[in-house]
């Protein structure tokens, strides 16, 4: 292979983009009149296939990244990973549509090689526009049980904008453990 080809292949995965932090809350993400999240399914970098629907049996955090804003989701998935555990589902969504169709089983095994955990293949782009993510930034959208997205915000991590996702989280896992111990 070329080394301007691998050069391209490389940054097309592992770009990262400068931008500051853009919040919103209530989110302004998937069907904006509604506020629910969009249900799709999605093949990852490992060729399983994810369903992404509702309701889940734990709130979920999704990232939404393209080439650009993938750099910037490590920073904001692992403190999450860390602090919730299993109390939560992350889910990251790549949206690969710039990628041309004979690139995509190269691509899809740079993803296999550079990231361990599974990340859905959005190829035509549809599922993560449905989110108005965006584009150039990592995305991070906290939705609930039942699929409202509660908040969405962009950008590159930090404490802050941590402190705020994590507040609104911690309202969906206290919520949920409360109703499980009025029901028992």
């Amino acid at each position: 292979m070329s080394p301007p080809l691998t050069t391209f292949l490389a940054l097309l995965c592992l770009t990262a983009a400068g931008t500051a932090v853009e919040s919103t809350s209530p989110a302004s993400a998937a069907t904006t009149e509604t506020n629910r999240c969009a249900q799709f399914t999605l093949q990852d970098q490992f060729e399983k296939t994810h369903q992404f629907t509702f309701p889940q049996a734990k709130p979920v955090v999704l990232t939404v990244a393209d080439k650009k804003g993938s750099e910037d989701v490590k920073a904001w998935a692992h403190p999450l990973a860390e602090k919730f555990g299993d109390q939560i589902i992350i889910a990251g969504l790549a949206d690969v549509s710039s990628v041309p169709g004979p690139l995509r089983g190269l691509v899809r095994s740079k993803f296999k090689k550079a990231i361990s955990y599974p990340v859905m293949l959005d190829w035509d782009g549809g599922s993560a526009r449905g989110f108005h993510y965006a584009k150039g930034r990592a995305n991070v959208y906290v939705i609930s049980r039942d699929g409202r997205v509660l908040h969405h915000l962009s950008g590159k991590a930090d404490e802050a904008q941590l402190a705020k996702l994590t507040a609104v989280i911690e309202a969906q896992t206290s919520s949920g453990a409360q109703a499980k111990a009025r029901s028992n």
